[in-house]
């Protein structure tokens, strides 16, 4: 189940970040803060969903300790 949600997150925020730099690139196209949060977000949900496939342990990872 783990692994098909993070499959999923990754899927998700790659097709909304896809949708968001095709509009980014438009002349006249202004990038406000709250989009650059949401990219900036979406780049650390990507890195854990895609830490959690590898079967990397860090700080990310259930059980780690501090």
């Amino acid at each position: 189940m783990s692994r098909s949600f993070d499959v999923l997150l990754i899927a998700g925020f790659l097709f909304v970040d896809a949708l968001f730099f095709h509009d980014a690139f438009k002349t006249g196209e202004v990038i406000t803060i709250p989009q650059y949060v949401t990219g900036i977000l979406s780049i650390l949900v990507i890195l854990r969903s895609g830490w959690a496939l590898s079967g990397a342990r860090g700080i990310f990872s259930r059980g780690a300790s501090v």
